[in-house]
């Protein structure tokens, strides 16, 4: 089911009109003009030697994105195990694609793989002229995030490829500007599994639990709040930090509201996205491992429904 075809549904089962239901469709489809890519296009990826880093395997991968551009990416596999399950990493400003490194010393003891691509204008991909700081040029910026969930969608194509990897259904895990920006490409692909959200965000409404969405209609389309129930049935996991300066907590519990069930909210102590140690004694890390362990589950069930 297309996302699309998911808010024609929604908009149904609360008894609206044909009228607003062909608006509704017509506004759906605007949201997804801009992600609209040929998938025909050659990946032409290549791979690196894998390297032992310890108890991982890391493998550094580059393929064409959909504009003319390449991105480069890293996979980090539990050493010794055969043919993963893999979680999609999206990071955050300013980080990069070795964060797919801190991710996989969470799941990893799980047998699950993660691959994490570098975001424009982040780690590889930053220029003697253009960073990240890009993200925040009131030009640049938007044109910059829609070419991420472009990328990301572009990996997910990529993994798909990858023999040696349990691609049936592919988790995401999304930090901070990754949250909002990987709730839109779990939103837009039906294979991924569920999306996990650390300390995104969105704009609280006038009363506990609510939200609002951004005012701005040229924007609609970066707005995850416009996304979020179309990963229904699919889970979605939102976690906050009671003590993070930058996304207070009643702007992760309006990012929960935004979403559809089954979700979970999960308020954690400390600030924005803590380091993996961290979340190891705040109960981060065990709560993640147990939801990738059930979104794969579910998934796994679902898929066996269908084919029964």
């Amino acid at each position: 089911m297309g996302p699309g075809t998911g808010l024609a549904g929604k908009v149904l089962l609360v008894g609206v009109g044909m009228g607003l239901w062909a608006t509704a469709a017509v506004a759906g489809r605007s949201l997804t003009a801009a992600y609209d890519y040929d998938p025909s296009i050659p990946l032409e990826a290549t791979e690196d030697e894998p390297k032992t880093e310890g108890q991982f395997v890391t493998q550094r991968v580059v393929f064409a994105s959909t504009y003319g551009e390449l991105v480069s990416a890293l996979l980090v596999r539990p050493a010794g195990v055969e043919k993963p399950p893999v979680l999609l990493a999206m990071h955050g400003l300013a980080c990069s694609k070795d964060d797919a490194r801190n991710w996989a010393q969470i799941v990893g003891s799980r047998g699950i793989a993660v691959f994490a691509i570098d975001m424009p204008f982040h780690g590889e991909r930053a220029t003697e002229d253009t960073d990240w700081h890009a993200f925040r040029d009131q030009w640049q910026g938007p044109i910059c995030m829609r070419r991420t969930v472009l990328d990301n969608l572009r990996a997910l194509d990529y993994l798909r490829t990858r023999k040696d990897l349990d691609v049936r259904a592919i988790p995401l895990l999304g930090a901070s500007m990754g949250a909002n920006l990987g709730g839109i490409v779990a939103a837009l692909d039906t294979g991924v599994a569920g999306a996990c959200l650390i300390s995104g965000s969105a704009t609280p409404g006038p009363e506990p639990g609510t939200y609002l969405p951004l005012s701005d209609p040229r924007k609609a389309d970066l707005d995850v709040t416009n996304f979020l129930a179309w990963i229904s049935p699919r889970p979605v996991l939102v976690m906050t930090g009671d003590a993070d300066p930058g996304v207070p907590v009643a702007y992760g519990e309006a990012l929960y509201a935004a979403a559809a069930d089954p979700k979970e909210l999960f308020i954690y102590r400390g600030g924005h996205v803590p380091k993996p140690e961290t979340m190891e004694s705040n109960g981060c890390a065990r709560t993640i491992r147990r939801w990738v362990r059930e979104a794969l589950y579910r998934a796994e069930a679902s898929d066996a429904e269908t084919e029964g």
